[in-house]
């Protein structure tokens, strides 16, 4: 197709008004060269398929009125900036990253056509940043955030009749909720928690360090088990660690605690180690028995909490199990 300049076209009844400035490409894509080479956006809207390229459009006011006219833009967060503080309903861009056609209805772009995605899924294992721009036809995200699980306690070594065990760590707190994309900041953090080690020898495990997705829901870390001392059976467990809380979301749920170490007589002796707390994604560390001594177990993705450590008699000392880390998923919805 021929250029067409528009000093060739009628464009109003103005004899003062020249359009000297519109033209159409190869393409089909209606250019304007700037603001001043017309005095009404109106000119623009009898271009029932005309495409108006980002460059061209000087002033987007120009456009507000145009409503079949058609802006390309590189991408919807540029779409944003170009038309920021000038929206009006009925404007209509391409974005030619995605190949998508949104419209603007008075409140958000939404993509027009049965082709447009419906769902997509973000899975974070190391912190980040969302960008909701990513996902211009989404309408509502759900999230799901875990905490990371607690490390179990070591134990000390023991001597003579002693026995030793250490606490089972708590498992990750969990936060399920769904967000309408207005709510949502341009770039929401995402922080995921790292696990908590296991103690080594007579301490305690660490606690998991917690997840969140912006300020809309936060997964808290399980807390550590506590370190076995060598001594007479009722005296040697440490405590177990308690789960991590959970708040902000739609479902909060708190993780499970672990568990306490015991110690089994029967005709040989047997030491049975705690187990970890389990998060909604993942199971704790093992429990284990014997009748010598074992370190705890790691937690199991996601959130999980360490087993603890367990020494029967004449044992060196042993540590716990670490927590696993945690997660954050995020489901995007058309």
């Amino acid at each position: 197709m021929a250029d067409i300049y528009a000093n060739d076209l009628p464009v109003d009844d103005n004899p003062d008004s020249t359009a000297r400035a519109l033209l159409v490409d190869a393409s089909g894509t209606l250019l304007i060269q700037g603001p001043t080479e017309y005095n009404r956006a109106q000119q623009f809207a009898t271009a029932d398929q005309g495409m108006l390229a980002e460059g061209a459009l000087q002033d987007a006011a120009l456009f507000a009125t145009a409503a079949q006219g058609i802006v390309k833009v590189a991408s919807a967060a540029a779409r944003d900036t170009y038309f920021a503080g000038v929206l009006a309903e009925g404007m209509t861009c391409y974005l030619s990253d995605t190949n998508l056609l949104t419209t603007y209805d008075g409140a958000a772009w939404s993509v027009i056509g049965a082709t447009a995605p419906t769902y997509d899924m973000q899975t974070f294992t190391s912190s980040g940043t969302f960008t909701i721009a990513s996902y211009p036809w989404a309408r509502v995200v759900k999230i799901r955030v875990v905490g990371g699980g607690g490390g179990g306690g070591g134990c000390e070594a023991t001597s003579g009749t002693e026995v030793s065990g250490g606490g089972g760590g708590g498992g990750g707190g969990y936060v399920e909720s769904r967000i309408p994309v207005s709510a949502l900041s341009a770039s929401e953090t995402v922080t995921v928690g790292g696990g908590g080690a296991g103690g080594v020898g007579y301490a305690t495990g660490a606690a998991g360090n917690s997840s969140s997705f912006g300020s809309h829901g936060t997964g808290n870390g399980g807390g550590g088990g506590g370190g076995g001392l060598g001594a007479v059976p009722n005296i040697a467990a440490g405590y177990p660690g308690g789960g991590g809380s959970a708040s902000f979301g739609g479902i909060n749920i708190s993780g499970d605690p672990g568990t306490f170490f015991t110690t089994i007589f029967n005709a040989i002796g047997r030491v049975q180690g705690s187990s970890g707390g389990a998060s909604r994604m993942g199971a704790g560390g093992g429990q284990n028995y014997s009748a010598s001594g074992f370190n705890g177990a790691a937690g199991r993705n996601y959130g999980g909490g360490g087993s603890g450590a367990a020494a029967d008699n004449n044992v060196a000392a042993l540590n716990g199990g670490a927590g696993a880390q945690g997660i954050v998923i995020v489901e995007m919805y058309g």
